[in-house]
This record gives structure tokens, sequence and C-alpha cells, in this order.
């Protein structure tokens, strides 16, 4: 008996040794895996944490994306407003440029008539002016005459201005009235009836009188008016030939001025004269 409690004895102690160290093992190997899961959650604790501030910084960032989004759109919307005013204002000013267009269109149209009816005046005015210097006293008439041909081309372009034309005709009438109340002694080269050329003093009196005397004095010439044209006369009475000397002599300054007469029939016979020589 004793040996039989003694082995059953001794088989459970071997069994509960089997059983403890079986405990203990599966103990340890828990632990491990414990510790294992242990360290995976603090691992995914930790991601989650670093997600979640991830998440948070984007969220501030989306937030102030949206708050700028928001602003600008409330600025682009004001824009819009100013725009729909400026555009409100820009067709009331059409409206009005469209009314003074046509006032415009309608006063170029007056000005275009009244400036072609000035342009025939002044085309006028240039011919009878072309014609007076044409038929007068030959002093400087190639230059006068060109000065007239050049303003009627010039009259006759497109773009001329009208203002500028009148402007300039005024003066050219204006020279030649100066030219017909002045006076002038100069100096120049004739031909005398000896076929000689000598030097010789002119003598103009407004666009009236055109005379000269050689420096020798031996020969004195007048400018007649023929029906066409101009002349020289060169025999000259004592009379006449005194006339032009004294009036030489007024403009040289050798002599006191005084008032000389010059009978028209002198400067055109045509034309008859009351006074004698």
């Amino acid at each position: 008996m004793k040996e039989l409690w003694g082995r059953i004895f001794s088989g459970k102690i071997v069994n509960l040794i089997l059983v403890v160290m079986l405990l203990f093992s599966t103990s340890f190997v828990n632990a491990g895996k414990l510790e294992k899961i242990r360290e995976e959650i603090e691992k995914t604790s930790q991601l989650l944490k670093e997600e979640e501030t991830l998440h948070q910084k984007e969220k501030e960032q989306a937030l102030a994306t949206q708050r700028s989004l928001q602003e600008r759109i409330a600025t682009l919307e004001n824009r819009l407003k100013q725009v729909e005013e400026e555009n409100k204002r820009l067709k009331r000013e059409i409206i009005g440029i469209e009314s003074v267009k046509n006032k415009l269109i309608t006063t170029i149209r007056k000005n275009t008539s009244l400036f072609s009816s000035i342009r025939d005046v002044l085309s006028n005015k240039a011919e009878v002016l072309h014609q007076q210097i044409s038929s007068g006293i030959p002093y400087a008439q190639e230059d006068r005459l060109r000065r007239i041909i050049i303003f009627k081309k010039k009259l006759k372009e497109e773009d001329t201005d009208i203002v500028d034309c009148c402007q300039e005709l005024y003066y050219d009438f204006m020279e030649e009235i100066d030219l017909g109340y002045g006076s002038e002694l100069f100096f120049d080269e004739v031909e005398t009836t000896e076929r000689e050329m000598k030097r010789a003093n002119f003598l103009r009196i407004g666009k009236i009188v055109l005379a000269y005397r050689t420096r020798d004095g031996k020969e004195t010439g007048l400018l007649q008016g023929k029906e066409e044209g101009y002349e020289w006369k060169k025999d000259l009475s004592l009379f006449q030939r005194g006339k032009i000397k004294k009036s030489i002599e007024i403009m040289e300054g050798r002599r006191i001025p005084h008032l000389i007469d010059y009978p028209i029939d002198w400067i055109s016979p045509s034309r008859k004269s009351d006074y004698n020589d």
C-alpha cells in the first residue's frame, strides 16, 4: 500500500510539476506577446498622434485657405460691383458722346460747306491778285507771282488748313499794299540806247512809277504801260528827266523831301492828264 501510495503521490507530483512548468512557459510566452502587443499599441498610438497633428495642421491650412478665398471672393464681388457701376457710367457717357458726335457731324458738314465757300472766295481773290501782279510794273514780278502760284496750288489740296490760307492770302495782300505805298531806291545795270551796260540808280514809287538814271547822268528811262505789258521810254523831255533826278536825290538824302507830281500820261500814255509839262 505504501508503495502504491508512493507511486501515486510521486506521479501526482510529477504531473503537478509538469502543469506548473506548462503554466510558467505559457505565462512567459504570453508575457512576450503582451510586450509586443504593448509596443504595437504604443507605435499605433504614436502614429495616431502624428496623424492627428498632421490632420490638425492640414485643417488649419484648409481653414486659412478658405478664409483667403472668402476674402478674395468678397474683393472680387466688390470689384464686380465697381465694374458694373463703371459700365453703367460708360454707357451713359457713350450716350452723351453719341449725342456730341452727331452734333459734331452736323457742325463738320456745315463747316465743310462753309470752308468750300471760303475756298472759292480765296481762289477768286488769289486770281485777282495774280492778275494785278501780272499786269503791274515788273518789279520783283517773278517772286511775287511765284508766291501766288504756290498759294493757289496749296488751296486745291484737300487737307489744306483754310484758316492758314486766309492768313497767308491776307499777308500777300498786305505785302502788295505795302509795296504800293512804299518807295525804294536800288542799283542795277541797264542797257542804254548805245547798247552799253551801265550802272544806274533805279527809282520805284509804289507800284506806279519805275524809272532809272545812269550814274553818269547821260540817260534816264521811265517805264510806261502799253496795251500789253510795259516798255522803257528813254527819249524823255528835260522836264521829265528833271523830275526823276530830283526824286532820286530825295531818296538818296541829298535833297529836302517835297511833293513831286508824276502825271498819269507819263506812266500810261493811253490815259490823259490835265498836267502840261
